[in-house]
């Protein structure tokens, strides 16, 4: 027996007592995509607090990160690579053309 759980149970904290204080936290799911849920999330993220709140662009990683922090129960990483390439394609997101270094309109001479 560990020494940490015999002093417990001398103070009445028995297995059963400390099972009853573990894991009480209700299992919370990751929104699913298209739900109401996701699309509160997407929004968040795409507004000022969210993920331009300190800087102008981001990546995926950014994404990763921020969704994993809006799951206080985490979640699978399918679960969690879905919502983030659900808000990549979603109408929040606007992905700039690339940059063309060839051509006139950028002022460098061809």
């Amino acid at each position: 027996m560990l020494a940490w759980r015999g002093e417990a149970e001398s103070l009445g904290l028995t297995a059963d007592a400390l099972a009853a204080v573990l894991d009480r936290m209700p299992t919370l799911e990751p929104p699913a995509i298209g739900s109401a849920e996701a699309e509160r999330l997407y929004r968040w993220l795409a507004s000022p607090d969210g993920l331009t709140a300190s800087v102008s662009t981001f990546g995926q990683r950014d994404v990763i990160k921020a969704v994993c922090n809006t799951l206080p129960a985490g979640g699978r990483v399918d679960q969690v690579l879905d919502l983030v390439d659900g808000f990549l394609r979603s109408e929040h997101v606007t992905v700039p053309p690339p940059l063309s270094y060839m051509s006139s309109t950028v002022g460098l001479p061809l």
